[in-house]
């Protein structure tokens, strides 16, 4: 088979491959919408699963197309979405519970890493990766250096999240066909960012204190995760998965 004719069946493959992984995309997006976690997480892997190569292979990044991407994209930042969400829905205090958790966690974080390797100004992403390190860190209780290591991520993923909001913000001064509500969201954002970057000092603050007690441990099992739960401070853009 000549060159030429082996890209053109590569490029059809490709494309069958895309269209195959929008339509995972989309059931995944009904599945979240019915609260059907587990379901959804399945849907976003197998699209992910009929995409070509990974978005941080930097050699074939460079032959994808903008919307093989865009859909990578949407499903690894729609995955991170519904492990928070299926680790919140999991609140037994098992000790498999528990490692669950840890994992979905590890896996959240993973999925935001490597969108932000591509997009380092998705403000959603950073601001779930700072969830999941601080999800993390809850789970490190007995291993301070880990915690320390998670928290000041969280920090810096926080911190970078409202970075990016303000200079949309900024931008949005200058453009007036933004609308009002817009602003307000990118607002209550920046307030949702800065309110979750407060709680890890004070999660810092109340185990500084602590180290100065008399410590009593419980006897065996495992390190247990605290399970998060949604507020009204989260940022608007968590309440629906990417449909892009």
């Amino acid at each position: 088979m000549s060159s030429r004719a082996s890209c053109e069946t590569s490029a059809s493959i490709t494309s069958s491959n895309l269209a195959q992984s929008i339509r995972y995309k989309e059931d995944g997006n009904r599945f979240f919408n019915l609260k059907h976690y587990t379901a959804g997480i399945a849907c976003y892997r197998r699209g992910l699963e009929e995409l070509p190569c990974a978005i941080t292979n930097k050699s074939s990044n460079n032959r994808k197309s903008k919307e093989e991407r865009d859909v990578e994209v949407a499903l690894r930042s729609n995955l991170a979405l519904l492990l928070l969400r299926l680790a919140e829905e999991t609140t037994d205090n098992t000790a498999q519970s528990h490692e669950q958790r840890h994992q979905w966690y590890l896996e959240c974080e993973t999925e935001c890493t490597t969108v932000l390797e591509v997009n380092p100004s998705k403000a959603k992403i950073h601001y779930r990766r700072g969830q999941a390190r601080s999800l993390l860190a809850d789970c490190c209780k007995r291993d301070p250096l880990k915690q320390s290591e998670y928290w000041s991520g969280a920090e810096s993923d926080f911190k970078q999240c409202e970075e990016v909001l303000q200079a949309q913000l900024e931008k949005n001064k200058w453009n007036d066909n933004v609308p009002t509500q817009s602003t307000k969201d990118i607002l209550k954002d920046i307030m949702a960012a800065r309110k979750a970057l407060q709680q890890i000092h004070s999660s810092r603050a109340t185990v500084g204190r602590q180290k100065t007690k008399p410590k009593i441990l419980a006897s065996g099992g495992k390190q247990s995760c605290v399970v998060h739960t949604p507020t009204n401070d989260e940022m608007e853009v968590d309440a629906t998965p990417n449909t892009k």
